[in-house]
């Protein structure tokens, strides 16, 4: 490991490379206790290609903030929990030295709550260390709004700039749900035409292995650049979700522009749902000058959030109806113990419905987000105060708060919390059901159409709830994905019919929903070890010896 001093020297030494090059670079600190993290962020991405130089490292705060003066970093990349001095005092030293310091988070910790703080302080961008790769650093990096000498020189036109100044104030980012303010003077220069309309769109995609992140983010773009002329955006992942911003020319005026574009983007939602298996909800705003690009964000990232609340995949601006100003409500630990010790499911069942009831006319995902996490911290205080065993529906990531952003809409919130009571209170009364009614739902579905081709997606129709979301609760409260369950089930089924009947193998492959007889023969064998006349032989020669 290098001493602090050995880093200045080399960072000061790769610095004046990069200017004596006539290269205008940005300079990084890193503050990360663990050695090998460090060493994998400096050789995860060849930092100097991306105009980017690494000018020293620390392994905990008090180190970094030594280095601060001497290196005069544009950014600091920074762990949440370090020895001697964390991450949160760190960033708000640093912020004190460099109001315009950029900050970029690095956490083991999948927590709301240090995104929350650290945003609070100032923090730019929140990842998580087990997602780290070339392209999210990279992604998060450029999002960043560090000025750069000479960057006019290198504007290579006006689009470049619009992009440049979308991913600058409206990145793909809404994890705070408001937009950066924009400077009137500088949007009119970047937009000069009369009349735009913002929108703002999030993606529910479950990523397989023919669907990374890079290939869902390319093919919905494609659909944005097809269907809306000159159409200027920037998009990314962040919390397994897709995320876009788009600034469109209305060069019609005001009159009618809305609805235009209303139509055109249920055409993107279609195809993007029929070719990408991708589910968008997006938010449209009011048609403005282009000097008031960062009101029409403001707006079109409103209603983005009244889709979550309505449950409709676009919501316009004008739409919306007047949002109500009231304090968010508390979620009560007396209320609910008192429901769980009286044995009073049905008085849960109205509280956990009243509760969100009155966050709909808020409109506000913090308030949601914050009555979320207090639900689900006080059931596992319960759990654990209990001693219930967390397993099965009710296992550890039934609690995890980075759920939320797998559901689509405050409905769906309702429902999940919902379930996980009515499975604690059968915990608790020593059910042996911790199934949620969702869950029952899909059960019974399979039941009922095994035979059938049938699929998570169709399933999730039938129970009227998102695929991705299905898919969540499904492997948590089951244990296993939805194909697997499946596959056991029809095995399962088979066995009954070889042992119960004389019917061929084609047979038998046709009533529990395999086409092909060849198919269902290797399934067979995967799971039991046996061919299908192996298994009836062996078990018949057990029922005779009996």
């Amino acid at each position: 490991m290098y001493h602090a001093h050995q880093v200045i020297i080399i960072a000061l030494e790769s610095r004046e490379r990069a200017e004596v090059e006539g290269e205008s670079v940005k300079r990084i600190l890193i503050a990360e206790d663990e050695f090998l993290v460090r060493i994998g962020l400096k050789t995860t991405m060849d930092w100097a290609a991306h105009g980017y130089t690494i000018v020293g490292e620390a392994a905990n705060g008090k180190e970094a903030l030594q280095l601060f003066g001497e290196t005069h970093p544009d950014i600091l990349i920074t762990d949440v929990k370090m020895p001697v001095m964390g991450g949160l005092e760190l960033v708000s030293e640093a912020k004190k030295r460099k109001r315009d310091l950029q900050v970029v988070i690095l956490s083991n910790y999948n927590d709301f709550e240090y995104a929350r703080e650290f945003m609070r302080l100032g923090a730019s961008r929140y990842l998580l260390k087990s997602e780290i790769s070339e392209q999210s650093l990279l992604r998060a990096l450029e999002s960043l709004d560090v000025p750069v000498q000479g960057e006019a020189e290198l504007d290579g036109g006006l689009r470049a700039r619009q992009e440049r100044f979308l991913r600058n104030y409206f990145g793909a980012s809404m994890e705070e749900n408001q937009p950066l303010p924009a400077k009137a003077s500088e949007a009119r220069n970047v937009f000069p035409s009369n009349h735009y309309l913002a929108m703002r769109c999030d993606g529910d995609f479950e990523p397989t292995e023919e669907t990374d992140e890079e290939t869902v983010i390319k093919n919905v773009e494609s659909l944005f650049h097809s269907a809306l002329e000159n159409a200027v955006y920037c998009s990314g992942i962040m919390g397994g979700r897709l995320l876009v911003s788009v600034v469109c020319p209305a060069p019609e005026g005001p009159g009618g522009e809305v609805g235009r574009f209303r139509r055109k983007c249920g055409m993107i939602l279609r195809n993007a749902k029929n070719y990408f298996d991708v589910e968008l909800h997006i938010g449209i705003s009011e048609v403005r000058e282009g000097r008031n690009i960062a009101r029409l964000f403001s707006q079109a990232e409103e209603a983005r959030i009244g889709c979550f609340f309505a449950n409709q995949p676009i919501r316009t601006f004008a739409e919306l109806p007047p949002r109500v100003t009231a304090p968010a409500p508390k979620v009560s630990s007396r209320k609910i113990l008192g429901y769980i010790d009286g044995a009073d499911p049905d008085g849960m069942k109205k509280y956990i419905a009243d509760t969100f009831s009155r966050l709909l006319p808020l409109r506000n995902f913090s308030d949601v987000r914050t009555v979320y996490i207090d639900f689900l911290s006080i059931a596992k205080s319960v759990c654990e105060e209990k001693n219930i065993d967390l397993a099965d529906g009710l296992s550890g990531t039934k609690f995890s708060y980075d759920n939320l952003t797998a559901i689509p809409c405050l409905k769906n919130v309702q429902d999940y919390v919902g379930d996980l009571y009515s499975a604690v209170f059968k915990a608790v009364m020593g059910g042996d059901d911790y199934y949620s009614h969702t869950i029952r739902q899909c059960l019974e579905y399979i039941g009922k159409n095994y035979a059938s081709n049938i699929s998570l997606d169709n399933m999730a129709q039938a129970v009227n709830i998102s695929k991705s979301y299905l898919s969540m609760i499904f492997k948590q409260e089951t244990g296993i994905n939805f194909i697997t369950y499946l596959t056991r089930y029809r095995v399962e089924r088979a066995k009954e019919l070889l042992l119960r009947t004389n019917m061929k193998i084609y047979e038998i492959a046709d009533k529990v929903g395999f086409s092909s007889p060849y198919y269902f023969s290797k399934v067979f064998k995967d799971w039991t070890n046996l061919s299908c006349k192996e298994y009836k032989d062996r078990n018949t020669l057990k029922k005779m010896q009996r």
